[in-house]
């Protein structure tokens, strides 16, 4: 074929390429993914890794630059509707790609890159014994992400990450009823390894938990610790990798999201600081380490208040709940929010963060401590409420894998011909959430912000579960959770929590 032939081969078969794709997809509402790391986050996750986490993925600190695949000799997508030799020499010339990193197109001298990504969780929750009030047992989707990431010349990258699954636990009732929620959506700017800017909505660099992209975490719901840490917040941070990866930083300033939550606008004008520093004394993760490990600490500190608005009031405070979504410790609110009937907001927020990751071959560990503290008002009082947590979590391949804070290391999947059945690993989780004393006072006591009738004093929960990898994108998840409580009742203590939970997901 001559060069004027070939040269035109390849421009009909990049102008029918998009519609070829939108064919095979079925429109953009069918295609996508969320945050490869942290993010975000995304783990949208995010909230990714959001990246909704994450990715959001995020392995610490959080890049949206996705991996580049290793090239094949044959083309990795069979392109439909324009003749088979176009289409071979549109995927020999390197501009299509698929593969378990998802499906993407790049230019020809590899500056520019986009890739399209798939999360889909099917869920089931279903109580032994007492089932809370204003839950219910059911199937539900708990994420449903299409997401685009990208890379631009000049050090830029990008990614996209909206939900479509309008039910999530940690949702507020607005955001329920929204019908798309978007936790993951920015842009960065890399100058070098060591400094990098990142612009939109992604996951605050505080919590190693909540950091850990949502298609990897151990458990269908995160742990009662995790919920110290907001889920997304709109900013602008700096970040960077230090020594080739053996240390990072990231610092920010957002909006300052409450525990627990999403931000979109903030509702007052003070803003927080958030940042983290961390050291990776194994070198910078690779799914082929027999080891790896991180240390870290973070913090936020910013200013939260009450704001009266023409659409209502903000609090600025928040609720937390229990792993099967029961609302476990919330403020007193009235039918009009004001000093003497509604806690608010009134003051300084401080958040700080220990956190842990270690894995050796099959085995996985992770550790850490959360406190958060907020002033509140009431009733023209004001109360220094600080709230803790500690969480450990472990994770053991039986067969077929090797743990990994990002993404599990998958030997073969499941093929019955091949007589190879996937990995198989079993998680566990120990997780304690302390409310500050100083938040309730005697229940006739009628100046404090808590109602202890309504709110435990803490909660403690274990888990246990088996993971089932059927291959690198798809994987099977169930677990039981037992959360026991301190307080919450009119008498007594609030009754334990029994909950079976099980999840089908594609994560592409």
């Amino acid at each position: 074929m001559s060069v004027s032939k070939s040269l035109k081969s390849s421009l009909i078969g990049l102008f029918l390429f998009p519609l070829t794709a939108h064919a095979q997809t079925g429109g953009p509402a069918e295609s996508g993914a969320p945050i490869g790391g942290q993010a975000p986050a995304a783990q949208a996750s995010p909230e990714a890794q959001p990246v909704l986490s994450p990715a959001p993925a995020p392995l610490p600190p959080p890049a949206a630059v996705p991996v580049e695949p290793a090239p094949t000799p044959q083309p990795a997508v069979v392109l439909t509707g324009i003749p088979k030799e176009q289409a071979q020499l549109l995927a020999q010339s390197g501009f299509v790609d698929a593969g378990p990193g998802g499906f993407g197109v790049r230019s020809a001298n590899k500056e520019s890159q986009l890739r399209f990504h798939l999360q889909v969780q099917a869920d089931a929750k279903f109580w032994h014994g007492t089932t809370p009030a204003k839950v219910n047992e059911t199937f539900f989707l708990r994420r449903a992400i299409p997401w685009i990431d990208g890379t631009l010349p000049y050090g830029i990258s990008f990614l996209v990450a909206p939900d479509f699954s309008q039910i999530n636990s940690t949702n507020t009732a607005a955001q329920a009823n929204a019908a798309i929620i978007l936790p993951d959506a920015y842009f960065q700017l890399k100058i070098l390894d060591e400094l990098q800017f990142r612009f939109g909505k992604f996951r605050a660099p505080i919590g190693l938990e909540r950091l850990q992209p949502t298609g990897q975490l151990f458990f269908n719901e995160f742990a009662l610790a995790t919920e110290l840490t907001p889920l997304r917040d709109v900013g602008a941070q700096i970040q960077g990798e230090i020594a080739k990866g053996y240390a990072g930083y990231a610092l920010g300033v957002f909006n300052g999201a409450v525990d627990n939550a999403y931000t979109d606008l903030d509702p007052s004008r003070y803003k927080d600081v958030e940042g983290r520093v961390y050291a990776q004394p194994l070198g910078a993760p690779n799914p082929d380490s027999f080891q790896y490990a991180i240390i870290g600490f973070a913090g936020t500190v910013g200013r939260k208040s009450f704001v009266p608005q023409a659409s209502g009031q903000s609090t600025n405070l928040p609720t937390y709940k229990s792993p099967g979504g029961a609302a476990i410790f919330s403020y007193k609110t009235g039918a009009t929010p004001d000093l003497t009937n509604t806690a608010i907001a009134s003051g300084q927020q401080r958040r700080l963060n220990v956190h842990g990751y270690y894995a050796i071959g099959p085995f996985g560990l992770l550790a850490e401590y959360l406190y958060s503290q907020q002033r509140v008002g009431f009733n023209y009082g004001n109360t220094r409420v600080g709230n803790q947590g500690w969480t450990a979590e472990a994770s053991l391949f039986l067969y077929g894998g090797k743990a990994s804070y990002s993404q599990a290391k998958i030997a073969t999947p499941f093929d019955l011909q091949a007589g190879t059945f996937g990995a198989f690993e079993v998680v566990g989780r120990a997780s304690q959430l302390r409310f500050d004393q100083s938040a309730f006072g005697a229940k006739t006591d009628t100046t404090k912000p808590v109602d202890e009738t309504a709110s435990v004093k803490h909660a403690t929960e274990l888990a246990g579960g088996l993971n089932w990898y059927f291959s690198r994108c798809v994987r099977f998840l169930f677990s039981y959770n037992h959360t026991s409580y301190r307080g919450g009742a009119a008498t007594g203590d609030r009754p334990a929590e029994n909950v079976f939970f099980g999840r089908a997901q594609l994560n592409y």
